[in-house]
C-alpha cells in the first residue's frame, strides 16, 4: 500500500470498498523518506567564507569556502 501511495499524483484518489481514502495530495503529505543521517566534516586551517545558506539544508547550514 505504502509503494502505491508513493507513486499516487495529486490528482489521483485511493478508493477502498467504493469509499474515497486520500488523494495524492494527502499521500504525499503523510508517507515521507526517512532522513538520511547528517556527516560531520571538520576542516582545519584558515578558509575565507563566501557564502553561508542555512536555508536549503534540513540541519546545520551549506558553507561555501576557499582557502585563505
Amino acid at each position: 500500500m505504502e509503494q502505491l501511495a508513493r507513486g499516487m499524483q495529486e490528482q489521483d484518489q485511493m478508493y477502498i470498498q467504493d469509499m474515497p481514502i486520500a488523494d495524492g495530495f494527502d499521500a504525499k503529505r503523510l508517507i515521507k523518506r526517512p532522513r538520511s543521517e547528517p556527516m560531520e566534516t571538520r576542516l582545519y586551517g584558515e578558509y575565507l567564507i563566501l557564502s553561508v545558506d542555512s536555508g536549503a539544508v534540513r540541519d546545520g547550514v551549506r558553507v561555501k569556502v576557499s582557502l585563505g
